[in-house]
């Protein structure tokens, strides 16, 4: 059985969030990728500007040995009617 290790993410790799942002961009096969500003759109930010300020930002890595396998990303949003 493959051991794995799970982890909050350290305050020291939170710069990282926007590479893990992204990462998380589905991009339809043959389809060209995004430039990496994107990120920087608006729309987008909202997912990781000020992350880790609020206690309802969550984000957890999980390992195996020591190579960076997943990482899984929480952030509550108020928006379009929804509320945290």
């Amino acid at each position: 059985m493959t051991q794995y290790t799970i982890r909050k993410i350290r305050q020291k790799e939170l710069p990282l969030m926007e590479d893990f942002l992204y990462e998380a961009i589905f991009i339809p096969e043959g389809a060209a990728s995004p430039p990496k500003s994107i990120v920087k759109n608006e729309d987008l930010q909202v997912y990781v500007r000020d992350f880790g300020l609020s206690s309802d930002d969550n984000c957890y890595k999980k390992y195996r040995s020591r190579f960076r396998k997943k990482t899984m990303l929480q952030r509550c949003i108020s928006k379009q009617g929804f509320q945290c």
